[in-house]
Parts: structure tokens; sequence; C-alpha cells
């Protein structure tokens, strides 16, 4: 937990360092399990903060650094096997990563991240690996769209895939 603690300590002293300029943006998504996933869990919803950080805001630079926080919840679907029906519990998880965000022509963006996250289900806790791939499309100066893939790695079980949708408000 401390070395976990000290690289967000890092991360955060990059990003308040007065030499670049640090974009931010607030994205949110809905989600669909995909998977194994998707036959205990229906919808979910994200929602994460973005920083971008760039050295020279006067230069278009194909690869950034970017840091993500973020959240979600997946609504647990209702089955009904020898006439009992049965709610699976709803899916939380709390994430943070970093990677690498890439613009190869402007209006066009993606990220890669990759972080430790916390997940909780059925009055457990877990320690996870999310990671992250999105893609967007800038549709106007400040809002982006476009499709999103995501991983979560639980120790000791099979990972949990889901694709969404995300909108981004750039601040």
């Amino acid at each position: 937990m401390k070395k976990i603690l000290s690289v967000c300590l890092l991360i955060a002293g990059y990003f308040n360092s007065s030499a670049q300029e640090t974009k931010i943006s607030i994205t949110g998504s809905i989600e669909r399990p995909l998977g194994s996933f998707s036959s205990t869990h229906t919808l979910g919803v994200q929602a994460a903060v973005n920083f971008v950080r760039s050295s020279d805001t006067s230069k278009h630079h194909i690869f950034q650094f970017t840091f993500k926080a973020g959240g979600g919840y997946f609504f647990g679907r209702t089955v009904a096997p020898a006439d009992y029906p049965y709610t699976y519990p709803g899916y939380t998880i709390i994430y943070t990563g970093a990677g690498i965000r890439f613009e190869p022509v402007n209006r066009l963006n993606g990220s890669l991240t990759t972080g430790p996250g916390i997940s909780f289900y059925n009055k457990t806790t877990r320690f996870d690996w999310v990671s992250n791939l999105t893609l967007a499309y800038d549709v106007s100066e400040k809002v982006s769209i476009g499709p999103r893939i995501q991983m979560i790695k639980e120790f000791g079980a099979d990972a949990l895939w889901t694709a969404g949708l995300q909108v981004t408000f750039h601040l």
C-alpha cells in the first residue's frame, strides 16, 4: 500500500510542476460487460478524471503522458435457475492508472492506461489491476466521444472485460 501511495504522490508532483501545462477532462461512460462477466451483470456506468501533460502547447505532440482516476458500478443480473429468482450483487471498482495518450491527427486521439484498483463485490474487497484502451473523436473543442475497452484483473481470478461508449468533457 505504501508503494502505491508513493507512486501516486510522485505522479501528482509531476502534474503539479509549473514547467508544463496539464489538461484536465472528465469522462462518463456506459459499459457492457463481456464474456463470463456478462452472465452475472448487465450494464455499468463509469466516471473518470483525466490529466494530460504537455511540455509545449504551441506544438502538436503525437505522444503525451496521461494519468486517470475513476470508478464504476455494474448492475447485477437477475436469473431464475430452478424457479427461484436470484439477483447478483452489484460490482464496484475504483482505480487509478497512468499511460500514454496518442494523437496521430487533430481531433482524433486514444489512450492506453494501466494501474491499481480496488473492487467491492458481495461484501468482499479485492485488489485489482485495471487497463483501459480508449479512442475519441473531438466533436467540438470541449467534447469528444468514442469507444473504450476495459480489463479488470482480480488476483487469482479470470479477467473481467467491458466495452463501452464514453463522452469526455474537456475543462
